[in-house]
């Protein structure tokens, strides 16, 4: 695959592959490092990329991975962005409630198995249809029903605790 063809398919999937990181990561920043990781390594591979069937599923799973090596190497923490914006804010108490609630997310979303918040991830944030599910995991139809319908519960439980 030459530069322009490269440009051509892995790049207009950008977009994608950057809310299935964000998802995942919970943060812009590492999102857009995990991005450039996936981008870099099918760059590298990009002989091989003419043999894959579905080219935007395939790089949203290397980005997928790549926001589950950044996640794995940190300790979950508040991002700067978001420390500005509670910062900003003038209710105290409010800003309590919303930094308790993002943390009680994010440890949520932390705490579901990898298979369920990857797919929760990419039907929820990013928007993709179960064949897209299916292609970028390699989870089977009734698989990645389960593990959507698994994880929508643990959300729905968590948030009737609120």
């Amino acid at each position: 695959m030459d530069a322009a063809a490269f440009k051509q398919t892995v790049c207009s999937c950008i977009d994608r592959m950057y809310g299935v990181a964000v998802a995942i990561t919970g943060s812009e920043a590492d999102a857009a490092d995990a991005v450039q990781d996936a981008c870099m390594k099918l760059w590298e591979r990009r002989g091989s990329l003419g043999g894959v069937a579905n080219v935007a599923a395939y790089a949203c799973g290397a980005a997928r991975n790549a926001a589950i090596d950044i996640v794995n190497r940190r300790r979950p923490a508040i991002g700067a962005d978001e420390m500005v914006a509670l910062a900003s804010d003038a209710d105290i108490e409010r800003d309590y409630e919303r930094r308790e609630q993002l943390e009680g997310v994010k440890k949520l979303l932390a705490s579901l198995p990898d298979g369920q918040r990857i797919v929760f991830a990419m039907r929820e944030f990013e928007g993709c249809t179960m064949e897209e599910i299916e292609s970028a995991t390699g989870f089977s139809s009734a698989n990645v029903r389960v593990l959507l319908c698994r994880a929508r519960g643990a959300v729905k439980k968590y948030f009737a605790k609120i």
